[in-house]
């Protein structure tokens, strides 16, 4: 009875530690991915990503279109090429969604979440106008007791200055040693 505190924080707080990494991924092909990067030198850097993930953009009240994002599990860098050329190049259904498209955001997953209690460290690579703009390497849970880990970041984004000026602001962030362990096949 005495040990029951230190298992209930050991079930609920830490979780096991599973993955399921694309055959690619490693530290060195993750460091190797560079902002500005087209999908195709991604695609040969890390190899092909286990899902892919897209927004298809907003849609104008009443559209009966497709749903703003789109997830699709992909076997092939050609079956990749070709899901995400029909989703962009079919014409849009509204006027909301003829604007927001033409932004082409699409996020690569390397990795998939193995247990709904477990922890999996898990990697996306953001693209906007069809060339990288983020890439995060994380070790996420779906326990409510558990916070996620930052491992790696990568990013630019924009933002808004007093003066109304937008300004690229460029993000780096790298935990060497978790990329080391949880990203190493």
């Amino acid at each position: 009875m005495r040990y029951w505190p230190f298992f209930l924080l050991t079930v609920l707080g830490c979780g096991f530690v599973q993955s399921d990494l694309a055959p690619g991924v490693s530290p060195g092909a993750i460091k190797a991915i560079r902002l500005g990067m087209d999908l195709e030198t991604v695609i040969d850097t890390l190899g092909v990503p286990l899902s892919v993930s897209a927004v298809h953009g907003a849609h104008s009240k009443g559209c009966r279109s497709r749903p703003e994002r789109l997830e699709r599990d992909v076997s092939s860098g050609s079956q990749l090429r070709f899901w995400l050329d029909s989703l962009f190049k079919s014409p849009p259904c509204c006027e909301s969604n003829k604007g927001e498209r033409v932004r082409r955001q699409v996020t690569l997953l390397y990795s998939r979440m193995v247990e709904e209690d477990g922890v999996s460290p898990m990697l996306w690579v953001h693209f906007e106008l069809d060339r990288v703009r983020a890439v995060a390497a994380a070790l996420n849970s779906h326990s409510p007791f558990r916070d996620d880990q930052g491992i790696y970041l990568l990013s630019n984004y924009r933002r808004q200055m007093p003066d109304g000026d937008e300004k690229t602001v460029r993000s780096f962030h790298c935990e060497e040693d978790l990329l080391q362990e949880y990203f190493s096949q």
